[in-house]
């Protein structure tokens, strides 16, 4: 029997209960990875309980064999949340719930191979049953910890928490400065194993209550504020986490006043590879790949036009990028061409927008609206992530590739993703917890050669090719 024959795990529990045979075969399969959601998914055992309450009463059923089966557990924004009786199943109408909490503190407790732990509403179950908190805390090989709705309560379940996890993504919504320093450290026990970071909201809470702790195995940083942090605290950022790989940072700094420099021999984070960062800040070291994913066409900030033209394409050059992707804005683009940066090999052109409603094909529009600007750039692939849809047939790809190529003599590869695609593509990675900043997948064409007279000779990249492709696209060393 096929287990992709069956609609969703639900399926394949209600199928596993009828017969031990059953329940050998699929429980491992159900129970790796258990998402509860009260709103979407059906009951576990049936009848009118809820579907957390449920879940706890079939794994404290039999211990032995499905909890070390436990291995990924969910917790979505829902999972404690009911209609109330009589509602419509449109109405968004709901109450909020704890009284399953008990049980799923049992549930955790005894669940000793768990290694991945995302609960949305994580602050207020947490203040509502301590002993859920206790119980996470207790905890001793978590190995991924996503908690998205993260005040007080939850800083202190982190401080208290064995586990030592290398995997943890929080959005801070509220600290209270008083905290206790020396009990709330928040991350500081995980010090030595943390290798990705995901902070949103409140970033600036991880400096303030362990302010003399450095994470040195963190590769992966991911800072988030809508209020200006960065410039005012990237050094202290740099000191607590030396060795970042990857760095993505929206910060709405730029612009908001005088910012404060980075020296010219900057010795902070020589390992960077990966940045995507929303504004023209100061890095003065060399980046490899860059996601710059400025707007200066809505930018709100108050400075004149010319002076972020001259920042962006002063920082372009400082970080010097190999693969550079940005956002498809001719404006930028220019900038791009004229800060003359020697070692870009691969431009990608998100949220390319539709030409003049006139035009009557609208990637050749494209194509001549953007190419001209990046004619001088020494490029070997451009990729264009298409806002619009149009015909996706090798034909009209090909013919697009070739028009490209006549403007770029060094290119040898040219990729498009049209809106849909693109959408299929969102669709297919929602599910993916740490945010894919750096994944495309296009149709792409290739330039066979160049003829002295003529358009130059293109075509496919065959389908089992790409995905090489891309990944040797974006891994393009700096010569």
């Amino acid at each position: 029997m096929v287990l992709s024959h069956f609609d969703s795990r639900f399926d394949v529990l209600h199928l596993s209960v009828t017969c031990r045979a059953a329940q050998t075969l699929f429980l491992p399969y159900v129970l790796s990875d258990v998402v509860i959601d009260q709103w979407e998914l059906p009951v576990v055992q049936g009848g009118d309980e809820e579907q957390l309450a449920a879940f706890c009463a079939f794994m404290l059923a039999d211990v032995p064999h499905r909890m070390p089966l436990l291995t990924s557990l969910n917790l979505t924004k829902d999972a404690f949340k009911f209609r109330p009786s009589g509602s419509d199943v449109h109405e968004d109408k709901h109450i909020t719930d704890y009284s399953a909490a008990s049980q799923l503190a049992l549930v955790i407790r005894l669940s000793t191979h768990l290694r991945q732990l995302s609960i949305f509403d994580a602050d207020g179950v947490f203040s509502e049953v301590p002993e859920l908190g206790d119980a996470v805390a207790e905890l001793a090989h978590l190995d991924d910890i996503h908690f998205p709705m993260t005040c007080d309560a939850t800083i202190g379940v982190f401080s208290r928490m064995k586990s030592r996890p290398r995997k943890v993504e929080c959005y801070i919504l509220q600290w209270d400065a008083g905290l206790n320093r020396g009990d709330d450290r928040f991350l500081g026990n995980f010090a030595t194993s943390l290798t990705t970071l995901r902070l949103h909201r409140h970033p600036e809470v991880i400096l303030a209550l362990a302010p003399n702790t450095v994470w040195p195995a963190v590769a992966n940083l991911d800072l988030e504020n809508r209020e200006p942090f960065f410039m005012d605290n990237w050094a202290h950022f740099a000191r607590a986490f030396p060795n970042v790989r990857r760095l993505k940072v929206f910060d709405p700094s730029y612009g908001c006043g005088p910012s404060p420099s980075v020296p010219e021999a900057a010795e902070h984070w020589r390992n960077l590879d990966f940045v995507s960062i929303s504004s023209p800040l100061p890095v003065r070291r060399p980046i490899r790949h860059l996601h710059y994913s400025a707007l200066p066409s809505t930018t709100t900030h108050s400075l004149p036009d010319h002076q972020y033209a001259d920042d962006t394409q002063e920082f372009l050059r400082q970080s010097s990028p190999v693969v550079l992707s940005c956002h498809a804005q001719v404006k930028l683009v220019e900038w791009v061409a004229a800060a003359s940066v020697p070692s870009l090999r691969v431009l990608q052109l998100q949220c390319v927008p539709a030409a003049r409603v006139s035009c009557p094909d609208h990637m050749r529009c494209v194509i001549d609206m953007f190419c001209p600007c990046v004619t001088p750039l020494q490029l070997r692939a451009i990729s264009f992530d298409l806002a619009f849809t149009i015909p996706v047939d090798d034909a009209s790809l090909l013919r697009h590739a070739a028009a490209a190529a006549r403007y770029v003599p060094t290119l040898h590869y040219i990729g498009i993703q049209p809106l849909v695609q693109a959408l299929r593509n969102i669709d297919k990675q929602q599910h993916e917890r740490q945010s894919q900043w750096d994944v495309f997948r296009y149709k792409w064409a290739r330039v066979v050669s160049r003829p002295e007279q003529g358009r130059p000779i293109v075509e496919m990249v065959p389908g089992y090719a790409v995905d090489a492709l891309e990944r040797t696209l974006l891994a393009t060393p700096r010569e």
